[in-house]
């Protein structure tokens, strides 16, 4: 059996983890609206803490901005 490439191995990590945050989102959905919401703040923390630590801090800003954008429609 050949091994896998390394691009082929990030994919397939990719396609893991995103099952496995899809899996996890269906499991907080049916906990309820506020457990789901949590449950894909909390993803997305990762994603930001993940990419800070390879070098990409502005996906920081790109939550923020979602963030802020989120407390403006729904700050009446």
């Amino acid at each position: 059996m050949a091994r896998m490439s390394r691009a082929e191995a990030d994919a397939k990590r990719r396609r893991n983890r995103q099952q496995h945050w899809r899996d996890g989102g269906e499991k907080a959905r049916a906990k309820g609206p506020a457990a789901y919401a949590a449950y894909w703040w909390d993803v997305a923390r990762s994603i930001a803490v993940e990419a800070d630590r390879e070098g990409r801090p502005q996906v920081w800003n790109e939550l923020s901005s979602a963030l802020h954008d989120f407390m403006q429609r729904h700050n009446t």
